[in-house]
């Protein structure tokens, strides 16, 4: 019999102080989370719907074109294969002699655009890139994000790079 990690919050036998012996009940603490699951299926459905080849192709053409617009900004170092094909819709980078963390920080505050600065749970990674003591910046986009978006990051960059 599978045994149940947690147990409480009877649900549909809720006068009882025990949790049910029987199935499902006995599986199924407390209230289940139906937004969640809801949300779930929407998803689901929402990806069925456009396709995951589609959805790809789209994270790949965003890859392509912020490598590229990245690419003509001076001091801006790249990590990673620089191949849109072997690469998901994130980047990573530093500008040369600025601590990951200021251009974060600065691109937060300044231009209201989020990226994450530091090691990304990856010490390993940041040790072979020689980016252990500063790590990088982290600039991610999904299927909703559209190129403007990149031209955002772009210009806000370029505005920083002025100063520096």
């Amino acid at each position: 019999m599978i045994r149940p990690q947690k147990a409480g919050g009877t649900g549909r036998d809720s006068f009882s102080p025990y949790q049910p012996e029987y199935l499902p009940d006995c599986l199924e603490a407390g209230t289940l989370n139906v937004s969640g699951i809801a949300g779930l299926g929407a998803a689901v459905n929402f990806i069925l719907g456009e396709t995951v080849e589609a959805i790809r192709n789209k994270e790949q053409i965003l890859t392509d074109y912020a490598l590229n617009q990245l690419q003509c900004l001076d001091k801006v170092i790249i990590y990673g294969s620089g191949n849109p094909e072997k690469m998901v819709g994130v980047i990573s980078f530093n500008v040369r002699n600025v601590p990951a963390v200021e251009i974060a920080y600065v691109l937060d505050e300044v231009y209201g655009i989020m990226v994450r600065a530091g090691l990304h749970c990856a010490p390993t990674t940041h040790s072979l890139i020689e980016t252990e003591l500063t790590g990088t910046v982290r600039m991610s986009w999904g299927y909703f994000n559209q190129k403007e978006d990149i031209d955002r990051v772009v210009s806000a960059l370029s505005e920083v790079l002025s100063k520096v």
